[in-house]
């Protein structure tokens, strides 16, 4: 969620951790006016009223759990909502500290905003946005990832051109 809101995404849920029952705990806030998860709009083949804005939103997303690692998204944990925004739930296996790319294959396209705000990522701004949720290991090997990724998209747009892989 704090990384979400430290690039500007804000397609993640708020979670806040707080004791329950005296033991530790995380709560996350309701997705309100959800239609639908990923895995029934595909099912049942229903396309978005705008494909070219529903789909930079799902690539966004794909670069996004690039970033943190998401090892378990899953298209039951991307939920759309009435209006066709994505949020993205269940974070709960992220921030491995692995250095490379996971899967290239899901980075096709990224906008220009999340690549600038990944490329302004530091050690210092991602520890005060995250506080102590993220160990000085896992936060080098966010940066890792966001400078692999930097890297994958600045080929991508010598290779096939600026308008083919970035989008407002």
């Amino acid at each position: 969620y704090r990384m979400d809101r430290l690039l500007g995404l804000r397609m993640g849920t708020v979670e806040v951790a707080r004791p329950y029952k005296g033991k530790p705990a995380a709560f996350s806030w309701w997705v309100d006016d959800v239609q639908f998860e990923e895995v029934d709009r595909l099912r049942k083949e229903i396309q978005p009223p705008d494909p070219e804005v529903f789909a930079r939103q799902r690539e966004v997303s794909k670069v996004f759990d690039e970033l943190i690692i998401n090892i378990d998204r899953n298209l039951s944990n991307i939920l759309i909502t009435k209006s066709w925004k994505i949020a993205l739930i269940d974070h709960s296996r992220c921030f491995v500290p692995y250095h490379s790319i996971r899967n290239t294959e899901n980075l096709t396209r990224c906008s220009k905003g999340l690549l600038a705000a990944m490329r302004g990522l530091t050690a210092a701004s991602i520890t005060q946005a995250v506080g102590t949720y993220l160990t000085a290991v896992e936060v080098k090997a966010v940066l890792a990832r966001r400078d692999r990724i930097v890297e994958f998209f600045e080929r991508e747009v010598k290779a096939k051109g600026e308008a083919s892989v970035l989008f407002p």
